[in-house]
């Protein structure tokens, strides 16, 4: 199964794409981060999934450890090859009520923490890969991706057509230095699912998710005509995913006159609806949020959500009105 980006990686020689920051400083404290063992890896049992031991084709982890000093390599794969990861600068609006950075400044990340990284596509977070090690002082990590690994022939098909996908099964693929923070849009969540082998990527309860608007599987037939730049829809989660239930959502729609304040909004009279698990590969990425209260400013309406502005289509978010 090829890497997310193996053929930009193996070709063109540029990699992941990163966003600028144009946010202002963050304090470097503890408190900025999640880090408590509560938020660690959730059990197949929370979302209703049952998984075999001995599935996964990924290759096995080495072990991890954090290290004081390295000598400055920009980055490495397995197989020993030099590998130049150049970052393609992005610019956005600041939100205008939360501070995303805090949850992504340089004491935020540790050892086994699995984070989404904005793809080389149209630079949205759905890359995945697990921190091995942390090397101080300044910011360097070696990472492993976590390379889509679907066992539905449907989804064999879309993630051989390179196609992009957020959702599903992962297994372990080659391992890199890093040294670009920007890269990193947040931390996530997977689920272990054949032990140290692999797990599943999937939404969870609360959680924001863009959907490809006209979305079909059958996409993987004629990829040449479904490429960037990508429409989306804007959804809570209000269900976890379950193989035989699938997954509820409600639609969001942006609120006027706001960066990126977005509210629970009906369409044809339809406020919430079902996505079964056929349309998992519906999920494009995943959105930090911040639920809002109402009080942050006159108009911005109670349990509202303000989503992170790097992980949104630009045009959209330069529309205020």
């Amino acid at each position: 199964m090829p890497m997310p980006n193996a053929a930009m990686l193996k070709g063109s020689g540029t990699s992941r794409n990163a966003k600028k920051r144009g946010r202002k400083s963050v304090e470097e404290s503890d408190e900025n981060c999640e880090t408590d063992s509560e938020a660690e890896t959730e059990t197949e049992e929370a979302l209703g999934t049952t998984v075999k031991a001995g599935e996964s084709k990924g290759k096995e982890e080495e072990p991890v450890n954090t290290t004081e000093k390295v000598d400055p390599v920009i980055s490495h794969s397995e197989s020993g090859a030099g590998v130049n990861l150049p970052s393609e600068v992005l610019e956005y609006p600041d939100p205008e009520f939360s501070d995303f950075e805090k949850q992504r400044a340089e004491n935020c990340f540790a050892v086994n923490q699995v984070w989404a990284i904005y793809d080389s596509l149209d630079s949205m977070p759905r890359f995945y890969a697990r921190i091995k090690n942390v090397f101080n002082p300044g910011f360097k990590l070696r990472i492993t991706w976590l390379e889509a690994d679907p066992d539905e022939e449907n989804e064999q098909n879309w993630v051989e057509q390179n196609l992009p996908v957020s959702c599903g099964n992962y297994c372990n693929g080659s391992t890199e230095d890093c040294v670009d923070r920007l890269m990193f849009s947040h931390r996530i969540y997977p689920i272990k699912s054949f032990g140290k082998f692999g797990c599943l990527v999937y939404p969870k309860k609360g959680e924001i998710w863009a959907l490809f608007k006209d979305w079909n599987i059958k996409w993987a037939s004629e990829p040449e005509n479904h490429k960037p730049a990508y429409r989306y829809d804007f959804v809570e989660v209000l269900t976890n995913f379950d193989k035989e239930m699938g997954i509820w959502v409600s639609h969001l729609d942006k609120v006027k006159g706001f960066v990126s304040i977005f509210k629970q909004t009906a369409r044809d009279g339809v406020i919430c609806f079902r996505l079964s698990s056929r349309n998992l590969y519906r999920f494009s990425h995943q959105i930090p949020s911040v639920k809002m209260t109402g009080k942050e400013r006159e108009g911005v309406p109670v349990g509202s959500f303000e989503l992170d502005p790097a992980s949104l289509p630009t045009d959209l978010i330069l529309e205020k009105e």
